[in-house]
């Protein structure tokens, strides 16, 4: 059974509630979800759905909403113009192309103008697929559901190893799926070489605040060791809230006495939940894309639903000195103007203070999770270009590769090496 079918029959379950009517998951108990009578306005959109969790106003339906949502357009819009007549006069950063500088604008309008008040419709918004079809060549997607475990491969065709890659997405908790990062999740696998990776759909809140999604990821790691793949040829991996999954699973399974991954490539980790007082975050509001507060808010208490803060398996930037030196060996990535910087460069200097092996990379100029900016940027081999670029590489091979790498590229070379070093894989 697909992911979509999946999500399909326990969308249509809570549809066909009664009003007022407290849903269990099945899979995982402790998860409830309180579903209340909407306005007729609500009702008219299947993602409009009134809900409260925990006291949260999850959906408010109006006329104001619908326009809100109307005029989004006209703000993206506004904001590719923006960068356009920006990024073609100067850029802040050498780094900086001018098809980042819009991107990074329209990104920017989309975060600070899309309206909040409906978490389902901005959630609908945000699990929308990438097309397999315009994945760089030679890759396969398989959709993975077996009970809780849910997610996707990402193989080479040309398979011919059982090196595997754990990757958790991003979306703060709340937001995106599996299939929105399949880009990102491809070129890793197409930039490390000789690996599959397995992109797992993590259960998000309103359903399942915290630990839902550290539970469910204890069993992705269980149902991998089922299949007889070894821990020493698994590699966890995410972005920001993956990232936190992926270091919060290492801590887990350290507490249990579980044998560990060889390793974890973590691409700008969440490590802290709220930090409104770094010195990144408030100096590098303009070049990022993440600036919201009032949303990071309500997505941190929505996922944390009144777990402490500061617990190593909600932030591990409060990790013990002595479960850091247990962790395995450690690759981390962060933009060198993202708003997280403060907090994940403290993560990996009190990591080294420990004596744990980490390996910190900073990409020049670069925001949050700045590897989702491939489009900005030419790779350094025709092999890694999506599949819509065939024209180009046919027509113009030598437009297709650049001498210098970007920092999105080089910090995936940097990634392989890591990986394949004697510590990790090789």
């Amino acid at each position: 059974m697909s992911v979509e079918m999946c999500a399909m029959g326990a969308q249509a379950r809570a549809l066909q509630a009664p009003a007022q009517q407290t849903i269990v998951d099945e899979g995982h108990p402790h998860q409830v979800f309180l579903e209340e009578e909407g306005s007729c306005w609500s009702k008219s959109f299947p993602s409009c759905r009134p809900a409260s969790q925990q006291g949260f106003e999850l959906s408010a339906c109006s006329a104001g909403c619908t326009c809100g949502w109307l005029c989004l357009p006209v703000h993206l819009a506004v904001g590719c113009g923006k960068g356009l007549c920006c990024g073609l006069s100067q850029h802040p950063f050498p780094e900086w192309s001018c098809s980042y500088y819009v991107g990074l604008q329209v990104m920017k309008s989309l975060a600070s103008h899309v309206p909040r008040n409906n978490l389902y419709a901005v959630q609908v918004l945000t699990d929308a697929p990438m097309p397999t079809p315009i994945l760089p060549p030679g890759l396969a997607v398989r959709e993975v559901c077996e009970g809780n475990v849910r997610g996707e491969w990402t193989e080479p065709t040309k398979l011919q190893t059982a090196k595997t890659l754990v990757y958790f997405h991003g979306g703060a908790f709340v937001l995106c799926r599996a299939r929105t990062e399949r880009m990102i999740v491809g070129n890793l696998v197409k930039a490390l070489g000789g690996c599959r990776a397995f992109n797992v759909d993590y259960p998000k809140p309103p359903l399942a605040p915290y630990p839902a999604a550290l539970d469910n990821a204890l069993e992705v790691w269980e149902w991998l060791l089922a299949q007889d793949v070894r821990p020493k040829d698994v590699v966890l991996a995410g972005d920001s809230a993956g990232g936190n999954l992926a270091l919060a699973l290492l801590l887990r399974l350290q507490a249990t006495g579980a044998e560990m991954p060889a390793g974890a490539v973590l691409l700008s980790p969440w490590v802290e939940m709220l930090p409104f007082s770094s010195k990144s975050w408030k100096e590098n509001h303009k070049y990022d894309y993440i600036g919201q507060e009032a949303m990071m808010e309500q997505f941190v208490s929505m996922y944390t639903a009144g777990a402490d803060h500061q617990s190593p398996f909600v932030a591990p930037l409060f990790a013990s000195p002595e479960q850091l030196q247990k962790l395995p060996p450690l690759w981390i990535s962060v933009g060198g103007t993202e708003m997280l910087r403060s907090s994940i460069e403290g993560f990996a200097f009190r990591a080294i203070q420990a004596n744990s092996d980490v390996h910190l990379y900073v990409g020049p100029g670069m925001p949050h999770v700045y590897q989702l900016c491939f489009w900005a940027y030419r790779p350094p081999s025709a092999e890694q270009l999506p599949r819509c670029c065939w024209a180009c590489q046919t027509l113009c091979p030598d437009q297709c590769t650049s001498e210098t790498a970007a920092p999105v590229w080089e910090s995936m070379e940097q990634a392989r090496r890591f990986v394949w070093s004697r510590k990790v894989w090789g």
